[in-house]
């Protein structure tokens, strides 16, 4: 059990960091000519999956 509550307190710090990335990049996307902005979705977007993705991990190592 101990192993399971470490991984999952490591995910929930990675979440945070996929979190505060994404709000960083959609905050900057409105201040950036159309290129960028073009450039800056793409990145939220996979931004975006990342967090989902490490949500459902900390689902896993909760279980």
């Amino acid at each position: 059990m101990l192993e399971q509550e470490i991984i999952r307190q490591q995910f929930e710090e990675l979440l945070s960091h996929h979190q505060a990335a994404l709000g960083h990049y959609e905050s900057v996307m409105g201040q950036t000519d159309e290129h960028t902005a073009l450039q800056l979705t793409q990145i939220c977007r996979e931004k975006q999956r990342h967090v989902e993705l490490t949500e459902r991990l900390i689902e896993i190592a909760e279980a």
